[in-house]
């Protein structure tokens, strides 16, 4: 049995290479940013958003694709070796026009495995597993992560060479689009079908629930046989309120996670090294987390997991503000931040798992839900595009701005957090 589910969950692993070489990248890119002539905090919330309207734009439309074809792989693949492509980009940028374009091109391209990946998950394993596999997966991102950091703080201490490590982080992705290749089977359609006890009514009959392209085929009939059709989405009440309840919480997070690395080398004179080890403290405990965090949410339910990784956070965004209006001997700054980074990330990984636990459950039939986990990413891409761009503006434009940006992020996580609190069957 152990043998069994090892070799299907193998697939999982080829996040790794991809997660080490994107993580540390992605630490280094705001680093980058600033050793560039005019590079300010402003360019990287203005870059960010270019990256994220456009992923926004194009997140529908992957996930439509990812629902129309049925496949799954090829969007992933697309993701992995367009990683590989910026990465390698990256690398001999030299220009902030030049990262501008790299900008553009992520955003058309690194969104496309993202409801690839979530229905790929979903189509291979039953419900009752997914809190396990999803953990399961996080924590293959999340290993891929810790590596990531731990290799971008042993070559900035030793080497300092940017072009050198963007290079390295390019074949990371590269081999992870190799595995890609060979570990990634889209299922047949015959192998989506549900249990019989499921089923569709359609007029009089009732037939059994299949893939969302059965719908489609369901769909076309109904208009055919002039049988009023279902509205293919599903924007309940409680649909609704948890998209707004999301949208609060990552603009929260993007009010301070867009201009954290700057703040820590601009604000607190760290160096390159020592803020790559303080992301490490938090991908450390954020993989740690996903070893238990599906067991825990098993036992306790989703929704207190939720509002125990939002307390969390919020009481991060709190030290946050008050690191911004008091000044700390560097060492004690150092090991405090270390400490706050830990319960980042052993906060976002109950929320992580919590929201992907929760949302695809509003959607009892699974209908179109390839579609519908797009605008769940539409919805944190929008929160991104609005937060990149106004912590870069009020991090350069006010004394105070890093303070108004982390109690801003206090403020809004509070609310996400009371919308859970208060509506109990987000659960």
């Amino acid at each position: 049995m152990g043998v069994s589910s090892f070799k299907k969950d193998i697939w999982m692993s080829l996040y790794i290479p991809f997660a080490t070489g994107m993580s540390a990248s992605g630490t280094l890119i705001p680093l980058f940013i600033l050793s560039l002539s005019n590079g300010s905090v402003s360019y990287i919330g203005l870059f960010s958003s270019i990256t994220s309207i456009i992923s926004l734009i194009l997140t529908f439309i992957w996930g439509k694709l990812t629902d129309d074809t049925g496949k799954r792989k090829i969007f992933i693949l697309i993701t992995l070796f367009s990683g590989t492509g910026i990465l390698l980009g990256y690398a001999f940028s030299f220009s902030l026009v030049h990262l501008l374009i790299l900008a553009i091109i992520s955003g058309l391209l690194l969104g496309a495995e993202s409801t690839a990946t979530s229905m790929y998950l979903f189509e291979h394993y039953p419900p009752d597993l997914w809190e396990e596999k999803l953990s399961k997966l996080s924590l293959q991102n999340g290993i891929g992560s810790c590596i990531g950091m731990l290799f971008g703080a042993l070559f900035q201490i030793f080497i300092m060479n940017y072009q050198l490590f963007f290079i390295i982080s390019s074949i990371l992705c590269l081999i992870s689009g190799i595995m890609g290749i060979s570990l990634l089977h889209d299922l047949r359609q015959k192998d989506f079908i549900k249990p019989k006890t499921e089923y569709q009514n359609i007029g009089n009959m009732e037939i059994p629930i299949y893939s969302s392209i059965f719908f489609k085929k369901i769909a076309f009939v109904q208009q055919k046989n002039n049988i009023s059709a279902k509205s293919k989405y599903h924007f309940t009440k409680y649909v609704v309120i948890f998209l707004v309840a999301i949208f609060i919480f990552y603009l929260s997070s993007s009010l301070t996670f867009t201009p954290l690395s700057a703040f820590m080398k601009l604000r607190l004179n760290l160096s390159d090294s020592w803020i790559f080890l303080i992301f490490l403290s938090y991908y450390v405990i954020l993989t740690i987390s996903f070893i238990f965090v599906g067991k825990a949410i098993d036992k306790y339910g989703n929704r207190k997991m939720l509002l125990l990784g939002l307390v969390l956070r919020i009481f991060t965004y709190v030290l946050f503000s008050v690191f911004s209006l008091m000044a700390f001997p560097w060492l004690s700054s150092f090991v405090a931040l270390l400490i706050i980074a830990g319960i980042a990330g052993f906060s976002i990984s109950f929320i992580k798992i919590a929201f992907s636990n929760i949302y695809p459950r509003l959607f009892p039939n699974r209908e179109n839900l390839g579609e519908m986990l797009s605008i769940f990413s539409i919805v944190g891409s929008l929160a991104g595009i609005i937060g990149s761009y106004v912590s870069g503006y009020i991090a350069d434009s006010f004394n105070t701005g890093y303070f108004i940006l982390f109690l801003g992020s206090t403020v809004l996580a509070l609310a996400s957090f009371l919308i859970f609190f208060v509506i109990k069957k987000l659960e």
